[in-house]
């Protein structure tokens, strides 16, 4: 180290001598210091890192300080393998005068104290030793003198067999895997070492202080697997470490402790949405996460594997450290795989299976688009097959329909219907889905008729007829249109129809006649065979109105009657109201009747008239003058109820008896006034005629014994109403 002040010194010393600007003085000074920053790391990884020993003719210091803090201590040499012609490695632990000491290595033969051999190992604190020129099978002391300007230290003496002095590198584990709560460790062997091992293995969950081991022990042979297997509680997370050794009792260093995360022993949950195709793709959003909480994890990454059959030959696999991804995928079925992982194992994978695009969503693809400078992939398949079955070529020539119908190799049957999806590849690997197309290598005529052709809504001169469209595979090529044929006795009309319609209305029809009709199906080939005859019978009856018409005008004819009804009586109930019947001037006292008992003998008898509800009784009297006297019965009472103009209701009066006088020809009958809504009385022929106020009053007359007239008096007219008896 002194040597390396001294230089260090030469630059600084240039340095104050130069006139430098003071961006240039920063500059030089950091490149001073990462020089001797340097200079100081390679000086100490030599000291610290084994070299070659020297042999040297040097005997051992007698004056040596020993068992002292400044004194070298734990010295051990051993070979890596167990190789018999191995070199060896022997190191120590400088004391306090490692600062500028160097080192001798010394052994002895025992019994043979003046066999002793030396070893210049200068400023290290270990060494190489050279298989040739050792006493390896024999017992041989070993010690180390440490010296110090004038001073000399001496380490214990050691005392070893070399031949069975192995001690192993500590082991690098390459590899953890967790599965049902066990955990394999693998790890290499020794480079050159074809030997087992016994391995001791410590393990602790992350936190604890204490260790757990176990030990386990390691096949012979070169290429034999160095592995071992514990058992750890699931869910929990560990620290473990190995150590090994030969069969004679060396241990190796351990190992670097590594973290044992826990297993991930369900596949992850993925949420997907794929999107709409535009231009030619969809995206494909991907979510994952793992079924438990990451902290147990550790650090989880994830292999996603996209197949996309049938032009994807090739499988590429992805690893994410994200858990979202979005990806363009085509219009074609795409199968995903996912598998999460850490350090010490990996998930059952999770498999997603993404539909294709329906092919009414994909747009219809003219194979003219086609052009040298791209790589395309034409999915086929049989229209009557599924998808998942389909087969691909690859071409970057443009071609015609006819081409493309070739290139599938002459496996495309006449008369079958095929869909070719048509995919770009890009050369980044990804693939667009174009669109699509459909044909026949070659087009025949239909092989079967619609079917369940039916008739419907048949009227005087027209009728619907319907059917089932001929199957996709009986049609034998594209449909350009059907054919309906009507037949009346030996007359037959033809129509064309839309090969994409399923009914149609036939119109001038004749009234009460009958008619047939047969459907095919024409291809550009031809016309295929005709349906069964399907007959129509045309109704002979003119067209008449409908029930709801009926029905309408039954509503409408009862809303008038109650409406005129509810109206009129309204109309009464107000006039009754605020305009009452005025008496008839006639109705007075002198008037009135009065109720006689006619003796049975003045009258003669058997003489009666009857007249509806009233009874008149006509008897010529011997005692009374000229005068005829009349006399009525009348059975009851009625009272007016109705319109004061109808005369077809009655007017009653309960029984009574009275006798017309003969000073009085015209004496009116005293009738009660008849009240608004009540019905008038009707004398047969209806005798009592109404004013706006009051009956009218008739005036019953005899005549001859044989007609009775009775007349009615109003304020306007008189009316005689002859009666015969």
């Amino acid at each position: 180290m002194a040597g390396t002040k001294r230089l260090s010194l030469f630059p600084l010393a240039i340095f104050r001598a130069s006139a430098c600007p003071p961006e240039a003085e920063r500059a030089m000074r950091a490149a001073i210091v990462f020089t001797l920053l340097a200079v100081v790391v390679v000086e100490g990884k030599k000291s610290s890192e084994p070299h070659k020993c020297k042999a040297v003719i040097r005997s051992p210091t007698e004056n040596a300080t020993g068992d002292s803090l400044e004194a070298p201590s734990d010295l051990h040499c051993y070979k890596k393998t167990t190789d018999p012609n191995a070199d060896f490695t022997c190191k120590w632990t400088p004391g306090m005068s490692a600062v500028n000491a160097t080192y001798i290595l010394h052994y002895c033969v025992l019994n043979k104290m003046e066999d002793c051999h030396s070893f210049d190992a200068g400023l290290s604190h270990s060494c190489f030793l050279n298989r040739d020129g050792l006493h390896t099978r024999m017992g041989i002391g070993m010690w180390v003198e440490a010296h110090q300007g004038y001073r000399t230290y001496k380490s214990p003496v050691f005392s070893v067999v070399l031949i069975h002095s192995t001690k192993y590198d500590p082991p690098q584990i390459e590899k953890m895997s967790r599965s049902s709560g066990g955990l394999v460790l693998k790890w290499r062997k020794q480079v050159g070492e074809d030997k087992g091992s016994m391995n001791e293995i410590q393990f602790r969950q992350l936190g604890e202080l204490e260790w757990s081991s176990i030990m386990c022990n390691t096949s012979d042979g070169k290429h034999t697997e160095e592995k071992c297997t514990l058992t750890l509680h699931n869910l929990t997370v560990y620290e473990v470490r190995v150590r090994r050794t030969s069969k004679v009792i060396n241990w190796s260093e351990w190992s670097r402790t590594e973290i044992v995360p826990a297993e991930i022993h369900k596949e992850p949950q993925v949420n997907m949405t794929v999107g709409k195709l535009l231009k030619g793709v969809r995206k494909l959003r991907l979510s994952l996460e793992v079924p438990i909480a990451r902290a147990l994890l550790g650090n989880v990454q994830y292999n996603l594997t996209f197949h996309s059959p049938p032009c994807q030959e090739d499988i590429p696999t992805m690893t994410l450290n994200a858990t979202k991804i979005t990806k363009p995928i085509s219009g074609s079925e795409v199968k995903v795989s996912i598998v999460a992982f850490n350090k010490v194992g990996s998930s059952p994978p999770k498999l997603l299976k993404i539909p294709a695009v329906d092919l009414k969503d994909l747009h219809p693809f003219s194979f003219k688009n086609l052009t040298k400078n791209m790589k395309w992939c034409v999915e086929w398949y049989k229209a009557t097959a599924p998808r998942e079955k389909s087969r691909h070529f690859i071409t970057r020539t443009p071609v015609d329909f006819k081409d493309m119908i070739n290139s599938t190799g002459g496996e495309a049957e006449d008369f079958k219907l095929y869909y070719f999806i048509i995919h770009q590849l890009t050369h980044r690997g990804t693939m667009k889905t174009r669109g699509w197309s459909e044909g026949y290598q070659k087009e025949g005529t239909p092989r079967s008729s619609p079917k369940k052709v039916t008739v419907l809504n048949v009227t005087v001169n027209s009728a619907v007829v319907k059917w089932a469209p001929i199957p996709v595979p009986d049609q034998q090529g594209f449909l350009q249109h059907y054919v309906i044929y009507i037949t009346a006795g030996n007359r037959t009309r033809e129509v064309q129809v839309d090969a994409s319609e399923t009914h149609y209305k036939i119109q001038e029809l004749t009234a009460a006649t009958t008619y047939s009709v047969q459907i095919a199906g024409k291809t550009a080939a031809g016309l295929g065979p005709k349906s069964d005859a399907e007959p129509i019978l045309t109704s002979n009856i003119p067209p008449t109105k409908g029930w709801n018409v009926i029905w309408i005008t039954i509503a409408i004819a009862i809303f008038t009657l109650i409406f005129t009804g509810l109206g009129s009586f309204a109309a009464k109930r107000l006039k009754r109201k605020f305009f009452p019947a005025v008496p008839s001037p006639m109705s007075t006292e002198a008037l009135t009747l009065t109720n006689l008992k006619i003796k049975e003998e003045i009258l003669p008898q058997d003489e009666e008239v009857l007249m509806g509800d009233l009874q008149v009784v006509l008897q010529k009297s011997t005692g009374l003058p000229s005068e005829d006297v009349v006399s009525m019965e009348l059975g009851e009472t009625e009272t007016c109820e109705g319109d004061t103009e109808t005369l077809s209701e009655s007017c009653r009066t309960p029984d009574v008896e009275f006798f017309l006088s003969s000073d009085y020809r015209r004496q009116m009958l005293n009738l009660p006034a008849c009240e608004p809504g009540q019905e008038a009385l009707e004398l047969s022929e209806n005798i009592c005629s109404y004013g706006e106020t009051a009956c009218e009053v008739a005036t019953p007359t005899y005549k001859n014994s044989l007609v009775f007239e009775m007349k009615g008096e109003s304020n306007t007219s008189e009316e005689s109403i002859p009666m015969r008896l």
